[in-house]
C-alpha cells in the first residue's frame, strides 16, 4: 500500500474513530472564556480545528486543565489523547503511556483501549511495523473484552493496512473484506459513511494489487459516487489515484496516463506538498510510457519521480523501481555519469527504505542486491576515471585522495579503538557501581564552603532524595528551582554541589539524566530500538543534538555507538 493512501486514511481512522463529531456545528475562534465551556463543547471544538495547531492545542489544554480541576480520571485520559493527536511522536508516545498508566486498573468503554490503539498508529508511521501491529492487537483485546463491535472492526482494519503495507496482500484482504462486512450495515454506513468510503478505498486499492482488477474497478466507481455525494474531495482524489493504477495494471496504458495526470493536478491544487503523492502519479505515468516504446516520455516522468523523492528525502517501496529503470536505460544508452547518478541515488533510497521500513529490508531492492550495486559503482567509477587518467592534474588528485583516505582510515581505525576503550571504561563503572563517599563528601563540603556541617549534610541527603526520586527526567530545573525544593539558598546548594560533585549545576543536571540513559540503554532492549530524539526526551533532553553533545561530554562516545556496543555484546 503506497504510503499516502496509508497517511491519509490512518490519520482520518485517528481522527474519527474517537468519537463520531457533529457535522452541523462551525469552527470559530476562541474569542469568549473557554472555561466555562463543557466537555462536549471543548471535545468537538477540538475535533474541528484539527488542521489548525493552535486553535486545536488551545482547546486541548483548556479540556485538560478543566478535567484535572474536576479530578476526573476518565477526561484527564481524554485531555492526553487529544495531545496525542497532535503533538511530535515521541512527546505523543508519552501521553499515550500516561493514559495507560492511570486507567490500566479501570474497566471502562474506551481506556485504556484507545491508548493502545493510538500508540499502534504512532508506531506505524515511525515505520515500526511489528510494534504497531502489537498495540493493535492488545487494543483489539480490550475493545473484544467490552464488546465493542466498530472499535473491534477498526482495529482489525488497522491491522489489515499495516498487513498490506508489509506485502502479505491476500491477508491484508480478508480483513478488508470483513471490515466491510460489518461497515455496510445500514444503520452504520448512515452514521459513519465517513468509515464506509475508507473501507471502500481500501478494498479497491487491496483488490488492484492482488490483481483482481474488475472487483477493483467496481469498487473505484463506487468510491467517486460516494465521495461526490458527501464532497470528500481528499478521497475521491485517492480514487482518482487508484483508478490510473487499475488502468496501468490493466494493460490500458493511455487511459492510465489520462486518470494519472488528473489525479496530479488534483493533488498539486489540494495538497500541494505531497511530493510522495505526486511522486506516485509521475511514476505510473513514466511507466507507462515506457511500456508504449515512448522513451523520452518515460525518461522525463521517472526523472520527475526521483526529483519528487529527493525533495521529499523518503519513498515507497513500490517506487524504488524507478531508479532501476533509469539505471537500465542509461546503461543501455552507455551514459556512464547517468548511470552512476541513478545507482546513488538508488543506494541512498535503500537505506532511507532500510530505516523506515525495516520489516521489509530484504524485499526493497527487486533487481539490483547492494552487493552488486556497490560492485557496478565501483566499476563506473573506475570507467570514468580511466578517461582521463593520464592527465598530471588527475594523478596528483588522485595522490592527494590516497592520502587522504589513507589519512581518515588511520584516523578512523584510531578512533575506533579510543571508543572501544570509553565504551569499556563505562560498563566497567556500571558494574562496579563505585558509590561516592558520604563521609568524605560532608567533610570536603564543609571545609571548602565554610558552612556548618550540619546544614551541608540536609542539603547532601535531599540532594540523594531528589537523585532517587528522579524528578529531573521530566522537570525544567534551575538553581533556584531546585534550591527552593529543597528547602535551601540557591548560594549554599551551588557551592556543595561544586564541592561534592566537582561540576556545576547545569553538568550536574546533565550528568544524572546521561547516567539514567546508560542505565536503561544497558538493561532495557525495548529502550535501546527508540530513536535517538525519543530517547533523549525519556531522559529529559528537548533536543537529540543537545543529548547527543551531553552524553559525548561526560563518556566521550556518542550514543548511537554506545547503542551498537551494546547490541553486539547482547548477541
Amino acid at each position: 500500500m503506497n504510503k499516502i493512501s496509508f497517511y491519509f486514511i490512518i490519520t482520518i481512522l485517528i481522527n474519527n474513530c474517537y468519537v463520531s463529531i457533529a457535522q452541523n456545528s462551525h469552527v470559530n475562534t476562541p474569542g469568549d472564556s473557554l472555561k466555562l465551556k463543557t466537555y462536549e463543547v471543548l471535545k468537538n471544538k477540538f475535533y474541528e480545528n484539527q488542521s489548525n495547531s493552535n486553535l486545536a492545542r488551545l482547546y486541548a489544554k483548556t479540556y485538560l486543565e478543566k478535567a484535572k480541576r474536576d479530578t476526573d480520571t476518565i477526561k484527564i485520559a481524554d485531555g492526553f489523547y487529544f495531545f496525542g493527536l497532535i503533538d511530535e511522536y515521541a512527546i505523543a508516545h508519552q501521553y499515550t503511556d500516561s493514559i495507560i498508566d492511570i486507567t490500566k486498573h479501570l474497566v471502562h468503554e474506551k481506556y485504556p483501549g484507545f491508548a493502545y490503539k493510538l500508540k499502534g498508529n504512532l508506531f506505524f508511521m515511525e515505520g515500526n511495523y511489528r510494534e504497531a501491529f502489537n498495540q493493535y492487537v492488545i487494543a483489539s483485546e480490550f475493545a473484544k473484552k467490552r464488546r465493542d463491535k466498530l472499535e473491534y472492526a477498526i482495529l482489525k482494519f488497522n491491522i489489515g493496512l499495516l498487513k498490506n503495507q508489509l506485502g502479505e496482500r491476500v491477508e491484508a484482504l480478508d480483513f478488508f473484506k470483513d471490515y466491510m462486512n460489518y461497515i455496510s450495515e445500514k444503520e452504520l454506513v448512515e452514521k459513519r459513511r465517513d468509515l464506509y468510503i475508507k473501507g471502500i478505498y481500501a478494498l479497491s486499492e487491496s483488490y488492484t494489487y492482488n490483481l483482481k482488477l474488475d472487483s477493483a474497478e467496481k469498487y473505484i466507481k463506487k468510491g467517486v459516487v460516494e465521495t461526490l455525494k458527501t464532497k470528500d474531495t481528499l478521497m475521491y482524489n485517492l480514487f482518482v489515484l487508484q483508478s490510473g493504477i487499475n488502468y496501468f495494471f490493466q494493460d490500458k496504458y493511455q487511459i492510465a496516463i489520462d486518470s494519472l495526470e488528473k489525479a496530479e493536478k488534483r493533488i498539486r491544487s489540494f495538497a500541494g506538498d505531497d511530493k510522495i503523492g505526486l511522486a506516485i502519479c509521475n511514476y505510473y505515468i513514466g511507466k507507462s510510457f515506457f511500456i508504449q516504446n515512448n522513451t523520452d516520455q518515460g525518461v522525463y516522468y521517472l526523472k520527475r519521480t526521483d526529483t519528487l523523492l529527493n525533495e521529499a528525502n523518503t519513498i515507497t517501496p513500490e517506487l524504488i523501481d524507478t531508479y532501476n529503470v533509469l539505471i537500465a536505460h542509461y546503461k543501455n544508452e552507455k551514459d556512464d555519469k547517468n548511470q552512476l547518478k541513478y545507482i546513488n541515488s538508488l543506494l541512498k533510497f535503500d537505506s532511507i527504505l532500510k530505516y523506515n521500513y525495516k520489516s521489509l529490508s530484504n524485499k526493497i531492492i527487486r533487481n539490483y542486491e547492494s552487493k552488486e550495486l556497490l560492485d557496478q559503482k565501483n566499476q563506473l567509477i573506475d570507467k570514468l576515471e580511466e578517461n582521463t587518467f593520464f592527465s598530471k592534474k588527475l594523478i596528483t588528485v588522485f595522490i592527494a585522495v590516497i592520502l587522504i583516505l589513507v589519512t581518515i582510515v588511520f584516523f578512523v581505525i584510531r578512533k575506533n579503538w579510543i571508543y572501544k576503550k570509553r565504551f569499556q571504561h563505562i560498563i566497567d563503572q556500571t558494574k562496579n557501581n563505585i558509590e561516592e563517599s558520604k563521609e568524605e563528601n560532608l567533610k570536603i563540603a564543609t571545609k571548602n564552603t565554610n558552612l556548618p556541617e550540619e546544614l551541608v549534610k540536609e542539603v547532601l541527603e535531599r540532594l540523594e532524595r531528589f537523585e532517587q526520586s528522579k524528578k529531573f527526567l521530566k522537570g525544567k530545573y534551575t538553581l533556584n528551582s531546585l534550591a527552593k525544593e529543597l528547602n535551601t539558598n540557591s548560594s549554599y546548594l551551588s557551592k556543595i554541589i561544586n564541592e561534592t560533585k566537582k561540576i556545576n549545576f547545569a553538568n550536574y543536571l546533565n550528568d544524572l539524566k546521561i547516567k539514567e540513559a546508560i542505565d536503561r540503554l544497558t538493561n532495557e532492549k525495548k529502550f535501546r530500538a527508540y530513536t535517538i530524539k525519543t530517547i533523549a526526551n525519556e531522559v529529559g533532553f528537548n533536543t537529540a543534538q543537545s543529548f547527543s553533545l551531553a552524553f559525548y561530554k561526560k563518556t566521550g562516545i556518542y550514543p548511537s555507538y554506545f547503542i551498537k556496543q551494546i547490541e553486539n555484546q547482547k548477541k
